[in-house]
């Protein structure tokens, strides 16, 4: 049921006695007695409630403030838990995410709600809420979800095969210069290079260089195996990309050159 504001000629909804009453300065409180009321949304007009015969109370009659008729903070959006249009921007700016709705249905579920007292629309603020959220996200470029990988995800997966990557080769390089000691001089014997001397040197720094190779080993190994911190739904910005099967073989090719390199030592002299 509605009827039309007598200023501004915008359908308004009907609100019970209960909710005018209980918001009404109580200098206004004798205006409400009899009659129906309805609410006036929009914006620009000063009138909250009017009756079909023309009787209206302007939001100065009020004694909370209107937020969709407010230009100056605070604006409140939601009465029974005092979040306003200011606060929830804030927290998406913040953030990048706002969690009042799901604060409000916790709320409203375990009986906290009073919006018939409270809101001047005398209705739950949920929609009101999740308007205000809608347009903060628009206005303040929020990405969703699905915008994730344009907005960082993308960056953030080329940091992560970047670090992979060079994890990987630090441990090639650790492994190769732990047995550059014995495999060095064969080497270079082969090619007909001198030098051997010089590969020999690294042999007092090679349990160094072994622990270093296993610290590297176990820091990639770590990474693309491990559990993510929680479970993420799919698209959630905290989800992050499986390491592909590319990325897993080439681990463990990297990880059989580096121990058999670094393990060379102990089994050349069944070799040659």
């Amino acid at each position: 049921m509605s009827a039309l504001c007598p200023v501004a000629a915008n359908p308004g909804k009907r609100v019970t006695p209960l909710t005018v009453r209980s918001l009404v300065r109580p200098e206004h409180a004798s205006e409400v007695e009899e009659g129906e009321w309805f609410f006036c949304d929009l914006s620009g007009c000063d009138v909250v409630y009017f009756t079909r015969d023309g009787r209206t109370l302007e939001k100065d009659a009020l004694k909370v403030r209107v937020g969709l008729k407010e230009k100056d903070a605070p604006r409140p959006v939601c009465y029974c838990f005092g979040h306003s249009v200011e606060s929830l921007r804030e927290e998406i700016r913040r953030t990048g995410r706002c969690t009042a709705a799901a604060s409000i249905k916790e709320r409203i579920e375990a009986g906290e709600c009073r919006c018939e007292v409270l809101n001047p629309r005398g209705t739950c603020c949920l929609g009101d809420v999740n308007k205000v959220v809608k347009e903060a996200v628009a206005s303040l470029r929020v990405p969703r979800p699905e915008e994730d990988i344009a907005f960082g995800q993308g960056e953030r997966t080329q940091m992560r095969v970047s670090k992979e990557g060079l994890t990987l080769t630090g441990a090639l390089v650790a492994g190769v210069a732990a047995s550059a000691c014995c495999l060095g001089p064969l080497v270079l014997a082969i090619l007909g290079i001198g030098g051997a001397a010089s590969a020999l040197a690294l042999e007092p720094y090679r349990p160094y260089l072994l622990v270093l190779t296993a610290a590297f080993l176990g820091f990639a190994f770590h990474r693309t195996y491990r559990r993510p911190a929680r479970a993420c739904g799919p698209g959630e910005a905290c989800a992050m990309p499986k390491a592909n099967r590319a990325g897993k073989i080439l681990l463990w090719l990297v990880a059989v050159v580096v121990i058999l390199a670094a393990t060379f030592p102990y089994y050349s002299r069944y070799l040659f």
